[in-house]
């Protein structure tokens, strides 16, 4: 199994606990999240704001959605406890258990110093949630959204 696979499985398990469908793997958003884990990893500031933001590291990357959300962490070399650390987070709780995403990518590297990197990036191609048209309109943003923008982390 790979780190992708083990990640993926951690949050269905998260999600199944409470009636939500399991995500699948999107490619687009996989590239994106290892490309933070390994960027993190080469020595960029731990932020969502690499590369102009989460948006535009999944644009480059391919992705076409209509809604997009990241979890970021680092010290754990193990994938359960790094979905412990987000599941004790209100915002990343919030990104796992986002009933209006229905893909993933899950991203992992480690440093020359051996710190554990770790990133995940949720998403749907519609409103919704439902895999479909990238024409559909965006839905409402979420407060946590909302925040982010604000900071400057892109959404």
């Amino acid at each position: 199994m790979t780190i992708q696979d083990d990640m993926l499985s951690q949050d269905g398990i998260e999600r199944t606990k409470r009636g939500l469908p399991v995500r699948t793997v999107d490619s687009a958003l996989a590239a994106t999240a290892q490309g933070l884990a390994e960027a993190f990893a080469g020595g960029a500031r731990f932020s969502h704001n690499v590369g102009g933001g989460m948006s535009a590291r999944a644009s480059a990357n391919g992705w076409t959605g209509s809604t997009l959300a990241e979890n970021i962490a680092y010290g754990s070399d193990a994938v359960d406890a790094t979905f412990r650390q987000w599941m004790n987070s209100a915002g990343h709780r919030a990104n796992i258990l986002d009933a209006g995403t229905d893909l993933a990518g899950f991203g992992h590297a480690v440093s020359a110093d051996q710190t554990h990197y770790w990133a995940a990036n949720y998403g749907a191609k519609q409103a919704g949630g439902s895999v479909g048209g990238s024409e559909q309109p965006a839905p409402k943003r979420r407060w946590w959204q909302i925040i982010f923008r604000w900071l400057g982390a892109g959404t």
